[in-house]
């Protein structure tokens, strides 16, 4: 009985539970396998955590076991073991390429940048010098050289960039004291990928808070209970709990009226148990940020950024697009002409690839990336942010049920924080009470001008009866006693 396989006693209950239509309790699955009681009773929690598997009790009061999702495993299979390779495979690869990449995108961003500019001081020089030559000789000077409009255009540009390079050194020079800041490659990717994960370890500080409340409510923890620690809807919960049936060897039990609450006895063995009865709190979960940057480093990227995919659409367009007109060097073409005439003479590169492909589409496609991946993300995080407010508030909202479920007033329940406040609040609030008013036959009050009262009777029962069992435990029964051995004495 005691000495068993443990995936042969598996795959008989969830054979017998498919004969059975999906739902069983742990005596119809003896008497369907022939197994013995302990087995079943042992693997049920496990079979419950992997196939999702609900829990229903009786008016007998007996525990009925049912998985609405079907027999898909959780752990087992093609699916879950490529997830588990796939994710190994990418955190290590995301490892490896992440100083590498965090370096590319820095010299591609200022890379260019200091091309540009420097190709603009250039056509500045060639423009004033094209213009004296001019000049000299009494010709016009929108014939030949790089005309007035050229050197405007030109002239322009640079005049902003050395205003805007001022500006930030009078700035800086008016500061006392300035905190070393974050290396630039962390910036720029700070600004393109954001700040990661703001609750990287949830699921471990969300399972030190629900053992901390186990333990200081002598062992014992309803659905309910949970949904107001974590926030998560009921299914969710009851996979939680499931999880934790499965990690800390507890069992569902129903009390003598019919309430389902769940026991956690090993979790009570501990010399470090509350003195006092935990009341339900836990931490509250981070939101998304776009950047921990600065204001000003985040708006100096986009300006370099901004600057790299005008002049890199610039190079394109003329490189493509409007090759006929270059030659002749009039209006926007000029600063082409110039730097293809650079690149063929000095440089001795051929302008028609260079121009186009180096200094055209590789610093346009990159610049459109640049600017892609923080929006794509942004909308990505303003989604997730969504679900972590809404789970901050359902917390709020059940557990201010579990208070006084016979007196609940939706006009009277509103987010606090901006951890809380989600678009639509009110729509949410109100669907999250209809569910729970659903799920625990509450009754509805009509009190005019389209606003309800919501009573849970049967939510103020369970809780006056789990108190009256959790009164009847003594945390002593579960003291570990003191020790009578030590290996680390010396022998006597």
């Amino acid at each position: 009985i005691y000495d068993y396989k443990v995936d042969a006693v598996k795959n008989k209950i969830v054979n017998a539970l498919k004969k059975r239509k999906l739902e069983a309790t742990v005596t119809d699955l003896v008497a369907t396998t022939g197994l013995p009681t302990y087995q079943v009773q042992q693997q049920m929690n496990s079979v419950a955590d992997e196939y999702r598997g609900q829990m229903r009790v009786t008016e007998a009061g007996e525990i009925l076991y049912y998985f609405p999702a079907g027999f898909r495993s959780r752990y087992r299979g093609m699916g879950p073991a490529f997830k588990r390779v796939f994710r190994s495979v990418l955190s290590t690869g995301a490892k490896v390429l992440s100083f590498l990449f965090k370096i590319w995108i820095v010299a591609m961003l200022i890379g260019y940048f200091v091309i540009f500019v420097g190709l603009l001081l250039l056509a500045l020089l060639a423009s004033i010098a094209g213009s004296a030559a001019s000049n000299s000789q009494g010709r016009s000077r929108g014939r030949d050289g790089f005309g007035l409009g050229g050197f405007f255009i030109v002239t322009r540009v640079v005049q902003i960039f050395i205003e805007l390079w001022l500006y930030s050194s009078l700035t800086k020079g008016q500061r006392t004291t300035r905190k070393r800041g974050r290396p630039l490659h962390k910036s720029v990717f700070s600004y393109v990928f954001g700040e990661g994960n703001p609750n990287p370890d949830w699921d471990t500080v969300q399972k030190r808070a629900v053992i901390k409340y186990i333990q200081g409510n002598k062992g014992v923890i309803t659905l309910e209970e949970l949904m107001s620690l974590t926030g998560l809807e009921e299914t969710e919960a009851q996979d939680l709990l499931n999880e934790y049936l499965v990690e800390f060897e507890g069992e569902p039990e129903v009390t003598e009226e019919g309430s389902l609450y769940y026991r956690f006895a090993d979790l009570m063995k501990s010399r470090d148990l509350p003195t006092e009865p935990q009341v339900r709190s836990a931490p509250t979960r981070a939101l998304y940020v776009f950047s921990a940057n600065k204001p000003s480093a985040n708006r100096w990227f986009t300006f370099f950024n901004a600057f790299n995919l005008l002049f890199g659409g610039y190079f394109l367009y003329f490189g493509t697009v409007a090759p006929p007109i270059v030659p002749q060097g009039h209006g926007f073409g000029q600063f082409y002409l110039m730097t293809s005439i650079l690149s063929s003479r000095y440089l001795g590169l051929d302008p028609t690839v260079v121009l186009p492909v180096v200094l055209g589409a590789i610093p346009f496609v990159f610049s459109l990336f640049f600017f892609g991946v923080p929006l794509i993300r942004r909308s990505r995080e303003k989604a997730k942010n969504r679900k972590i407010k809404e789970a901050n508030f359902r917390r709020r909202l059940v557990d201010r049920i579990l208070q006084n479920p016979l007196y609940v007033d939706p006009m009277k329940l509103q987010p606090v924080g901006e951890e809380e406040s989600a678009a639509g609040w009110e729509e949410f609030r109100d669907s999250v009470l209809k569910r729970f008013a659903a799920m625990k036959h509450a009754d509805v009050e009509d009190i005019g001008d389209g606003n309800y009262l919501y009573k849970f009777p049967e939510i103020e029962r369970e809780q006056k009866d789990i108190a009256r069992l959790r009164s009847t435990i003594d945390v002593k029964e579960f003291d570990i006693g003191r020790t009578i051995y030590d290996s680390g004495d010396p022998p006597q």
